[in-house]
């Protein structure tokens, strides 16, 4: 059985509740105007989702997906050999799916470059490194390695992405059915958790730049459209800005009280 994440104390504190009413507003101006936009699940949202999960690698398959934005493809090239974990700086190893170098390996000197450079010599395509600094999650993923005896050129999940897609929609659907859980209400896919990687990321502060290399876009027009949704993150990120000085810092004089905030 999964070890199963538990609550951390977060590092910046996000009204959820309010996330996802801002969130469904937005949706819904955005739909309104006939635009298209991702659909992304909220960090509470996406563990609620897992924990009806009982199956371990179908458990994993998703959390990974969560937790380093890959898409379905990448997921299922992953290999123990991919990842560095208990290290000064643990992630993993995404070949990236989208980003294809035209470059032909002609010979064997210019395919070994190539595999110097990052690239798959097999498809000729790049990777990226994406951190992965929650022990948690490196518990994780060992006991899935150890429980299922991979050895470390093996593939995670030797399966196809349609198998992927079925383990997610068997998930939703038990997520549904359960008592007490607030249904989602529009369709969840493999590629809703990498938008929900994304916006976790621009939720808790994440600069563009850094979020598209950990996305693998090659262009940050690509990285951009979850600014589209930004009202929830301006709203939150509000929040958090103080117009007043602590209580113990106020030195105003009678005069100057309008300032914050009394009487004009």
């Amino acid at each position: 059985m999964s070890l199963r994440l538990t609550p951390s104390t977060p590092l910046l504190k996000v009204n959820w509740d309010k996330a996802r009413m801002l969130r469904d507003i937005r949706a819904g101006e955005l739909n309104d105007r006939h635009e298209p936009f991702p659909r992304y699940l909220l960090l509470n949202e996406v563990h609620d989702l897992l924990y009806t999960v009982e199956d371990q690698k179908r458990y994993l398959a998703m959390l990974l997906m969560f937790v380093t934005g890959a898409r379905v493809q990448e997921l299922v090239q992953l290999k123990p050999s991919d990842f560095r974990l208990g290290e000064s700086i643990s992630c993993v190893r995404l070949r990236t799916a989208k980003k294809r170098d035209h470059r032909k390996t002609r010979n064997k000197r210019h395919a070994e470059k190539l595999k110097a450079a990052g690239y798959d010599s097999a498809d000729v395509s790049p990777s990226r490194w994406v951190p992965l600094p929650d022990e948690a999650i490196h518990k994780e993923i060992r006991s899935y390695i150890v429980t299922h005896k991979i050895k470390p050129q093996h593939r995670l999940f030797p399966v196809v992405t349609r198998t992927v897609q079925m383990w997610v929609s068997k998930a939703v659907e038990s997520y549904n059915e359960s008592a007490g859980h607030r249904r989602f209400d529009f369709p969840v896919s493999c590629h809703t958790f990498r938008h929900s990687f994304a916006m976790n990321a621009c939720l808790h502060g994440v600069p563009q730049r850094v979020l598209k290399e950990w996305l693998g876009h090659q262009s940050m027009a690509s990285t951009e459209i979850y600014l589209r949704l930004m009202q929830v993150d301006s709203y939150l990120v509000a929040e958090q800005v103080s117009w007043r000085p602590p209580v113990e810092d106020v030195t105003a004089t009678p005069n100057e009280t309008y300032l914050l905030g009394d009487d004009d």
